[in-house]
This record gives C-alpha cells, structure tokens and sequence, in this order.
C-alpha cells in the first residue's frame, strides 16, 4: 500500500459515514469495534489482547484476498452466493455436480436460499443456464430438480460424468462475466472450500470453463 494508514482510514470513515450504519460492511465493522473495545474493557489481560490480535491477523489475511481479487469462505454458507444473485443483473453460468449439489441440497436451508434468489433473478430477466453434470441422467431425483428448474425458466443442460473430460468436473458459477465461484474440492471428492473471484482473469478463467460445458451440453441433446 503506497498510501499512508491514516489516509486510507480517513477514506474508510467517510465511505461508512456516506453509506450508513445499515451498510452490510459498516454495522459489522461497527460491531467488531465495539466487541473489542468490551472485551479489553472487562479483560485488560495481555494473553486476552494477543488473542484479539491473531484473530485480526486472519481478518487482515482475508483482506488481503480480496484486495487480490478472491475471497474463501468454509463451505455451508449460502450468504456469498444469494448477494451475488442478488446483484446480477443479466446472466448467470453455473455448473453444478450433481453428486455434489443433489435434490436434498437444493431442498436444504442453504440450497433453497440460493434458489429463491435464482428465482427473483429469473423475474428480473436474468439468463441463467445451468449445466447439471450427472452419473445417472434418469435418477428420479434428477429429473425433479431438472423439471422444476426447466420450468421456473432455467435454460437447463445435463451432461454424462463419464463423457466428460476430468477438467470439466467442476461446480462453479459465473455472475454478469464480473464474480466467479468455484468449489474447491478435498479429498474425498466434497467441495471444502468456497472461493469467490471478482479478478478478471480468473472470471475469464471459469467463464470459458462454463462455455465449455454448455457448448457440450446443447450438443448432447
């Protein structure tokens, strides 16, 4: 950073002064002030004021991210995406595994959120084309969810696993060609980690990645 920490403060107080204290990022910034500021005023203790500065530090590595263009979330929070959803404006690419993203999550609390705000997407005109990438294309869990989507306006593709080349086994999806998602997966083929990117040439990255797969997918049908 080239400009001095007591410009950028500045920066930052007159943007929450503009924005108001019911700005997502002010009332939260607000609210970790005042939880410290409670937590040195009951204990002063310096092992206590040490533990405050390692969870700054992990908050300042987060930061950091972002300020490079991506941010990582443990996976389970459907928050990132329904903002996203929220904010997209003309199309939505998404790629979901299906051994990943099957009928009980789309029914789950997390799932059902991100659908309700594909479904306020759908009414504002959004595109959205998703590509359900599947080891069984006649499970009848499946076809619900293929139905329901089809039928709410999803302009929807299925693809076999085993006709898919291992790169394009991914879940990710690609908001108005500025946000980007990707499922980081472990070990045991389970998504993670949630990674989110708003740099351009990892937005690129993925968005060709989804072309990829709908090119593939209006082929197969």
């Amino acid at each position: 950073m080239t400009d001095k920490p007591t410009d950028l403060f500045r920066v930052l107080l007159a943007f929450m002064a503009e924005a108001g204290p019911e700005d997502d990022m002010t009332s939260e910034w607000l609210r970790a002030m005042a939880l410290t500021a409670e937590i040195v005023k009951r204990d002063p203790d310096p092992i206590v004021r040490s533990d405050i500065a390692a969870v700054y530090r992990h908050l300042n590595d987060d930061l950091e991210d972002i300020l490079h263009g991506r941010v990582c979330f443990t996976a389970g929070d459907s928050r990132p995406f329904v903002v996203r959803t929220v904010h997209c404006r003309r199309r939505m690419r998404a790629v979901t595994n299906i051994a990943e993203f099957g009928p009980e999550w789309w029914e789950s609390p997390v799932g059902g959120a991100y659908w309700e705000a594909n479904l306020q997407a759908l009414a504002r005109g959004v595109e959205i084309i998703r590509v359900f990438i599947a080891t069984d294309r006649t499970d009848p869990g499946l076809l619900t969810i293929l139905a329901e989507q089809r039928t709410a306006g999803v302009d929807v593709l299925v693809l076999d696993r085993a006709a898919v080349p291992e790169e394009l086994h991914v879940n990710l999806v690609v908001w108005d060609e500025s946000y980007a998602w990707e499922g980081e997966m472990g070990p045991f083929g389970r998504i993670r980690r949630d990674i989110f990117h708003h740099r351009p040439k990892e937005v690129i990255r993925l968005h060709e990645l989804a072309d990829q797969c709908v090119r593939r997918g209006r082929a197969a049908r």
